[in-house]
């Protein structure tokens, strides 16, 4: 049930609202309140969850965890329900069903003291990567100043990546925020641990005045940051393209673009649509970049002829993005 961080989705409402809904309306019923409670405390800890998400980064696996149990929380629910309307308050079912609650209502607090955790983990590594930094810095600053200018330039752009990763995630839907953040909190660690030793080395190579030496470590230290970088910038436009919200805004533009190379071709063609209007317009749409998977949708889509969905739009689309490849090779070789 993953929707999106941007849109605050209430997912507590969801799941909490469904169980109450299974209980009897008359709430002065034996052990009727105490049922209410915890689903009360479910839905207090549910919601300091998703506090703890707004900050800390979109966990779609603990609520994945949780939706996989709730169809059978409200099936016992129900049968409690049924207990307490035929005064059976001593049923096992009802004391099943109330420990069933409070143990899903201390998983979302175990989760939220763990994710808080990880994220408490992930900012003492950004402060230490750039105390490493700052220390690298004071050390190298007089005996190799082009170096070290270097060396922090690159750090620079990592620390606005992992920023600009981070603030993607808040925009994008739990599953893929929690990728998006995951990925972060990998880049920063596996990068100080690269460089934490650096300082210790400058130290070492200036007390014997080797100063090739430390350049050649403040020139490693941005090389390993510059791949982080990299790779960092690479898995997040990764994850992005694929994105619903990404695949979504690519599916509005090959729509908007298809119909209005369309209209021209009609009118090239006299006011007749026929088969190499939509042949052109797929060839248009893969010079555009749009994806064969979106042109072939689009054409399913929109194409008024009737053979796309026997099978013509995929090979469209598939024709148009090769012969784009092509030309594109031929082009290169050309220039050369």
């Amino acid at each position: 049930m993953g929707t999106t961080t941007a849109e605050a989705p209430n997912l507590t409402t969801d799941y909490t609202q469904e169980l109450l809904q299974t209980l009897p309306q008359d709430r002065t019923l034996p052990n009727v309140q105490n049922l209410v409670e915890g689903i009360g405390q479910l839905a207090e800890d549910m919601v300091s969850f998703e506090e703890a998400e707004a900050s800390a980064g979109a966990a779609p696996h603990v609520w994945d965890v949780y939706d996989e149990k709730h169809p059978a929380t409200v099936e016992m629910t129900q049968q409690a329900a049924e207990a307490i309307t035929h005064d059976d308050g001593e049923a096992d079912i009802i004391q099943d069903a109330t420990e069933q609650i409070d143990a899903h209502a201390a998983f979302f607090r175990q989760q939220r003291d763990e994710l808080l955790r990880r994220e408490k983990e992930h900012q003492k590594e950004i402060a230490a990567l750039r105390e490493e930094l700052q220390e690298l810095k004071t050390l190298s600053q007089q005996s190799s100043p082009q170096a070290l200018a270097e060396c922090l330039a690159v750090a620079a752009t990592f620390l606005n990546e992992v920023k600009a990763t981070r603030d993607a995630a808040k925009e994008q839907p739990r599953v893929v925020a929690g990728e998006l953040f995951a990925n972060t909190r990998r880049a920063v660690h596996d990068t100080y641990q690269s460089i934490r030793f650096a300082p210790s080395r400058i130290k070492h190579y200036l007390m014997q005045k080797r100063n090739h030496a430390v350049d050649r470590v403040l020139q490693n230290v941005a090389h390993v940051i510059d791949q982080g970088a990299k790779s960092l910038v690479e898995r997040r436009d990764t994850i992005l393209q694929s994105s619903p919200l990404a695949i979504e805004h690519e599916e509005r533009q090959a729509a908007a673009k298809y119909l209005t190379i369309i209209d021209e071709e009609i009118q090239k063609n006299g006011g007749k649509r026929n088969f190499l209007c939509e042949k052109h317009a797929a060839a248009a749409l893969a010079q555009a970049g749009i994806r064969e998977s979106i042109i072939e949708k689009t054409l399913l889509a929109h194409s008024t002829e009737p053979k796309m969905k026997t099978g013509l739009a995929k090979e469209l689309a598939s024709e148009a993005v090769n012969e784009g490849k092509t030309e594109a090779v031929e082009t290169e070789e050309a220039a050369r």
